[in-house]
């Protein structure tokens, strides 16, 4: 039942916003949260052990999708709750943990820097979107580009972020795609 798109109430005590303002914060004031649920994808689920209580799950899934309210949703689904004893993230977009470094052989190492990603790399996984270069300082400052300031788009990736980049290809920011308005909205200026 969890394969493929379902609709998931996230926690109350989540970064979601409700009306500017994070869950958590409401939360931790004590204030009633809303319920704001999701759409999230399951790509892969796989049970690679079961040892009463225990089960141990592999799964693939969309950004945003909350793992522990994966585990409350499969609880109730066989009527008898479940939490999440241990949770170990295995890839993050284009980031394996095949490719991770010990923190001691970076701080042993006589050039640490080898052991960085270039943002471009880092984002390598969101479309690009390339700013017209009379409008990059706009950009820079702030202002959410709209079809007017791009030049051009190259796809990528399933994610609902795209890198913005100058005429170069430099990343200047990360902007949520473009909604009904046409315009990207800003998340981080770089």
């Amino acid at each position: 039942r969890f394969r493929g798109r379902y609709q998931q109430v996230a926690p109350a005590v989540s970064a979601i916003k409700h009306k500017g303002v994070p869950l958590y914060r409401l939360a931790r004031r004590g204030e009633r949260t809303p319920v704001k649920t999701r759409v999230v994808r399951i790509s892969d689920f796989k049970v690679l052990d079961y040892t009463n209580p225990f089960v141990v799950l592999k799964v693939v899934c969309s950004s945003g999708t909350y793992v522990r309210s994966l585990a409350r949703d499969m609880g109730r689904q066989i009527g008898c709750g479940a939490t999440v004893f241990c949770l170990r993230r295995t890839r993050v977009g284009g980031f394996r943990e095949g490719r991770a470094v010990p923190l001691s052989d970076i701080l042993e190492a006589p050039e640490p820097e080898r052991f960085l990603t270039s943002i471009e790399e880092s984002l390598a996984h969101m479309p690009r979107v390339r700013i017209r270069p009379g409008s990059v300082p706009g950009v820079k400052a702030g202002r959410s580009p709209g079809a007017e300031d791009v030049s051009d788009v190259v796809p990528g990736g399933v994610s609902e972020y795209a890198a913005l980049a100058d005429d170069s290809g430099g990343i200047i920011g990360i902007a949520r795609r473009p909604g009904p308005g046409g315009r990207y909205e800003i998340e981080r200026i770089l």
